[in-house]
């Protein structure tokens, strides 16, 4: 029987429209910060929103724990 993954390692899959000029600003963070694809680019743009997000609300935001993807 195969191991279920921990909660931690779960993924969830979210689809969203987007302004072609965010996706554009997007693609020129994935290409200036070498990343290898949207997808990373988007995941490495909304951690950081969250931790200014969290930072401005005085840490009252809740956060992803480090290591979760």
């Amino acid at each position: 029987m195969p191991s279920s993954p921990s909660p931690q390692m779960k993924t969830e899959r979210v689809h969203l429209m987007m302004a072609p000029a965010d996706v554009e600003a997007i693609d020129d963070v994935r290409f200036n910060l070498r990343f290898g694809t949207r997808a990373k680019a988007i995941r490495f743009l909304v951690k950081r929103g969250l931790e200014n997000v969290a930072a401005e609300a005085g840490g009252l935001a809740r956060l992803p724990e480090k290591g979760a993807r």
